[in-house]
């Protein structure tokens, strides 16, 4: 049952834009702000613990975790230049299914 309300003030551009996206969408403006509001708090809750690799970068990280114990040097490197939480729990995701 909805009993809370959250009232925001907005700028007519900004309607504008929210309102042509959720017709988009097909939804209400309310149901539109709703489950885009949602989605993004829970990203924001968890974390941001998604992880995004390139095809490449999924193989290499495999490769180094089915290596011997040093490849963990390896792997710092490979992970210097990515955000570390984002990638592996993607990796993992769907190494695991």
């Amino acid at each position: 049952m909805k009993n809370e309300r959250i009232d925001i003030r907005v700028s007519k551009e900004d309607k504008e834009i929210i309102e042509k996206a959720a017709s988009l969408s097909s939804l209400s403006l309310s149901s539109y702000v709703i489950s885009t509001v949602l989605k993004q708090a829970r990203y924001d809750i968890t974390g941001n613990k998604e992880i995004i690799l390139s095809k490449n970068e999924g193989q290499k990280f495999i490769e180094i975790m089915d290596e011997s114990p040093e490849a963990n040097t390896r792997l710092k490197e490979l992970l210097k230049d990515i955000d570390f939480n984002k990638e592996i729990e993607k990796i993992l995701t769907n190494h695991i299914k």
